[in-house]
Parts: structure tokens; C-alpha cells; sequence
């Protein structure tokens, strides 16, 4: 799925949860991520539909707000 938001293309995929970008160290998984370089949001696959659909819009909400120039920290990044 792709998605515009304020003129950034993000590309919303589901991905195996084995993968480095879903488990990047023995000791931690994610269940989603954003990545703001490449809009590119993943999704780990398996989730059952409610934890699919928080994650969701988790990570949209990352995208939403770099793409309006907040960082995560809550200050302003000026994008």
C-alpha cells in the first residue's frame, strides 16, 4: 500500500518478523518501523488483527509527523 502525506510518499509493507529490520538484535523485536529516508513503513507479518492495526497506525503516526516537521522527541525538525 502507498500513502501521500504532506507530499511524502511512504510504502507501507508487511515483513517477516525474522528480518533484520523486525528483530535487530537477539534480545529486542519490532513489531513495526518507519523509515523516514527511504518511506518506507514495515509491518511485522503474523500479528494477529488488533495488534496489525495499532501497529499500523503506530507507525503512521511517525510518518505524519516527520512529514509535518515534528521529530519524535516532540521538537520541531523544520523538514
Amino acid at each position: 500500500m502507498k500513502v501521500l502525506i504532506n507530499g511524502y510518499p511512504f510504502k507501507v509493507k508487511f515483513v517477516d518478523g525474522n528480518s533484520r529490520k523486525m528483530k535487530p538484535d537477539k534480545d529486542s523485536y519490532n513489531l513495526g518501523l518507519t523509515e523516514y529516508a527511504d518511506g518506507i513503513i514495515s509491518i511485522r507479518k503474523g500479528l494477529n488483527e488488533r495488534t496489525t492495526r495499532s501497529t499500523v497506525i503506530h507507525e503512521l503516526t511517525h510518518a505524519f509527523m516527520f512529514a509535518f516537521g515534528y521529530t519524535i522527541e516532540g521538537g520541531r525538525s523544520y523538514v
